[in-house]
């Protein structure tokens, strides 16, 4: 029978008993997976709701209402086999700080989640305590939130499907656990630490990979329960099958075949529960319909299915993206800071840009171009189109991509920006705005993020007063230094700013040094620089003094008078 009417008689109850809807409708049938009967009431329209019947234990049948009618993962193609509400998860442990590679998994999540009109929920895996780091989550969301990123769910905002941190529910992992070793899924193992490490040294010994040897999978019951009674500490091993091969349809990598041989543990001897165990019972407590992460978790996902099958639980749709390296191919360091978003946001990069790169790297579109909105990347990309080998992060890259984003954008908006960045770093105080405007103009052309030009801004107004890297021997630069000390002295009283007055006298200035110095302009430019700012070279003299007499005027902190700086030559060289 492939369509055919079926009129149900139904109860339907909610969670605390009471009814909430009792009556007859007709339904139309559409298909018989795996044991489930996938109905629809028969009525017209684009988004029909669906109703899901399983046959449970004892002959009971259990029904759930969902929606069908989304897109799946392949575009343009209906799944008339699920009627699962697409959610998707990005779900960092709290042991460091938010790194590229994290950064590029959540955006592909929100990416995908957005397409296909569904949650995205942020889940904290926090159940390891030794390797939890303090403010480590705060500090991600900090990262996601400059990103101009969000999400549906989360710790921070709540959701139907919480708690949506880990340690929260410690419990709950523990009673399931117990529950499979009930139903004979999972078994106590009370192999001390000092065993276990006694076997893997054989295993090194004879060169081969150490696997669990199942010594108390087969524990009789009477031996578990003297155990237990003795207040032996244990852990639970989740019961593998033993050769079975495990298929995994992975939308990039297509069909993956491989076997777990391990009876893994799914709760520690401390009563919390292991990576695989805690993330397979939350995809499914979650409705998780996605999940998409990294290559490396591959060996993962074949002993998260067969938790979720032990659970009953409906298996995602997953995608293992590949791994990111460095330019020089080795793969990215969580401890390496270059390739942190915390870094990247310090170094005054604009969100947008990162959000441009990371989306579009080891992908492109056939127009083959390189810069998009975020709501064009929603629009524009498909996971199927990723590159399948590693993707290079080159900062070299995104340094390019970031000064065309300051140079496209308003020049008020490019002061307001970087005043705000230098502000924030102590480089600047407010009142700046105008100085900052200048140095903008001034610096622009050789600039990649906010960062940069506040080094370059430091570089151009400071002085160190208790350094003298002058060899006092050089002839030439006493002379300068004695010159230009006497022409200070006959002038400061006359004048306001000698920012000004220096630069409006400059090529007079120069005129008489060569007269006196027997240098040539070029050499007496060189020294010039050189007794003044400790450096051979930067940006012309004719910008110099704009920047210098501007900084004396909006009082910039760091910014070391010219007067100062020409008192200091002549202590050095006179002392």
């Amino acid at each position: 029978m492939k369509w055919a009417f079926v009129l149900l008689n139904l109860l339907v109850t909610c969670t605390n008993g009471m009814v909430k809807y009792s009556g007859s409708i007709q339904f139309l049938f559409i298909s018989n997976i795996n044991g489930q009967l996938i109905l629809s009431p028969h009525r017209g329209g684009k988004k029909k709701p669906c109703f899901v019947i399983r046959k449970e234990k004892g002959g009971f049948y259990k029904g759930e209402n969902k929606w069908r009618g989304r897109k799946n993962i392949l575009k343009g193609e209906e799944d008339n086999t699920s009627c699962v509400e697409p959610r998707l998860r990005f779900a960092p442990s709290p042991t460091g700080f938010l790194h590229v590679g994290g950064c590029r998994t959540f955006l592909y999540n929100y990416t995908l989640a957005k397409q296909l009109k569904g949650s995205l929920i942020l889940r904290l895996e926090d159940t390891d305590v030794e390797r939890n780091a303090q403010d480590s989550f705060r500090e991600i969301v900090k990262d996601l939130r400059w990103l101009n990123l969000s999400w549906d769910e989360g710790p921070d905002v709540g959701g139907a499907y919480g708690p949506y941190k880990q340690s929260e529910k410690i419990e709950l992992y523990k009673e399931i656990a117990h529950e499979f070793v009930k139903e004979g899924k999972a078994y106590f193992c009370f192999c001390t630490k000092d065993e276990l490490s006694e076997k893997k040294e054989k295993a090194k010994l004879v060169r081969t990979k150490y696997t669990y040897d199942r010594a108390c999978r087969d524990l009789s019951d009477e031996m578990v329960k003297q155990n237990l009674s003795k207040k032996k500490p244990y852990t639970i091993r989740f019961r593998s099958p033993t050769g079975r091969k495990i298929t995994l349809n992975d939308i990039l990598k297509k069909e993956i075949t491989d076997s777990v041989d391990e009876d893994f543990i799914i709760l520690r001897s401390d009563s919390s529960p292991t990576y695989n165990f805690s993330a397979s019972v939350d995809d499914h407590l979650m409705r998780v319909s996605h999940v998409i992460r990294g290559v490396e978790h591959i060996s993962n996902t074949f002993k998260q299915i067969l938790v979720l099958e032990a659970l009953r639980a409906r298996i995602p749709l997953y995608a293992h993206v590949p791994v990111i390296t460095t330019v020089q191919k080795k793969k990215i360091s969580k401890r390496n800071n270059e390739y942190l978003v915390r870094n990247l946001r310090e170094e005054g990069f604009k969100p947008e840009c990162v959000i441009n790169y990371m989306g579009t790297l080891g992908w492109g579109s056939v127009s083959k171009r390189e810069f998009y909105t975020l709501d064009e990347l929603i629009g524009s990309f498909d996971l199927r189109a990723l590159n399948k080998s590693a993707l290079v992060f080159d900062i070299k890259k995104l340094k390019w991509m970031n000064k065309k984003y300051l140079l496209a954008q308003e020049v008020e908006t490019y002061v307001r920006e970087a005043e705000q960045f230098l502000i924030e770093k102590k480089v600047l105080t407010k009142g700046c705005t105008e100085f900052v405007r200048l140095c903008v103009s001034v610096f622009k052309d050789d600039v990649h993020n906010y960062a940069e030009l506040g080094r370059y801004i430091i570089e151009a107004i400071s002085y160190d007063l208790l350094a003298h890297p002058f060899d006092k021997n050089n002839e030439k630069l006493k002379k300068l230094a004695i010159f230009l000390s006497l022409w200070w002295e006959q002038n400061r009283r006359s004048i306001n700013c000698f920012e000004d007055f220096f630069s409006e006298n400059f090529n007079a200035l120069i005129g008489h040094l060569a007269k006196g110095t027997n240098m040539g302009r070029n050499e007496i430019l060189l020294n010039i620089r050189f007794v003044l700012t400790f450096q051979n070279r930067g940006v012309p003299f004719v910008h110099l003094f704009r920047l210098w007499a501007l900084a004396k005027k909006c009082k910039v902190p760091n910014y070391v008078p010219l007067e100062d700086r020409i008192r200091h030559l002549k202590e050095v060289f006179s002392g």
